[in-house]
């Protein structure tokens, strides 16, 4: 598949409308692993900065008060360097999970084509959080309620991936597996945290 700037916009459009239709286009674009891999690191990098300002934005509206704010969000505005780890863990670790977990389950899809298809599902979320913090600008409600939207929206596109992946044929068992996978890796990346030291909870929040 061509990789110009406007064949990747046209693919955005069929990923937003279409998910497994623009799934089936992607597992078969070829690219090699190196470059994928650096996509990825690109992607975590960019959606660090867009966390940061994202955060930044909704501390900073007036009617924002610590207690209304997620501590992880408290958290990763305090050490963006913290953040960016937690996502090359959570990021890498869906790869090989969306792919051994699915062959267990009798999926199909090879590694190769889940690295395509995380990338870009990753790349495509990046694109609609940039969308999100432009809405912050105009108001942090606002934001907020684009920012729940776009959880809807990762879950639905997510499972029509993973659908398309391995060949599954029901969206209910695919996203009961998701929300279990997903809060396996909160509870993993947490207890390493916990390991390492970090303060979970902000002191300005432990101290209410």
């Amino acid at each position: 598949m061509d990789t110009t700037p406007q064949n990747l916009v046209a693919l955005l459009r069929e990923t937003l409308l279409n998910p497994m239709d623009a799934a089936r286009q992607v597992k078969h674009m070829g690219l090699p692993r190196e470059a994928l891999w650096q996509a990825l690191a690109l992607i975590i990098v960019v959606g660090v900065l867009v966390g940061e300002m994202s955060s930044g934005l909704i501390m900073a509206a007036p009617e924002a008060e610590p207690a209304q704010v997620p501590p992880f969000m408290l958290m990763m505005q305090e050490n963006p360097i913290l953040g960016a780890l937690g996502q090359v863990f959570l990021l890498v670790v869906s790869v090989f999970a969306v792919h051994r977990i699915g062959v267990e389950f009798g999926g199909t899809g090879s590694f190769d084509e889940t690295l395509h298809l995380v990338v870009w599902f990753e790349a495509v979320m990046l694109v609609l959080r940039v969308g999100m913090l432009f809405t912050l600008v105009l108001s942090a409600p606002l934001g907020v309620m684009v920012g729940f939207v776009l959880v809807i929206v990762h879950f639905w596109l997510a499972s029509g991936f993973i659908m398309e992946l391995h060949g599954f044929t029901s969206r209910g068992k695919v996203l009961f597996g998701i929300v279990v996978a997903t809060i396996a890796l909160a509870i993993a990346l947490m207890i390493i945290l916990a390991i390492l030291g970090v303060q979970l909870v902000p002191q300005e929040l432990a101290d209410v």
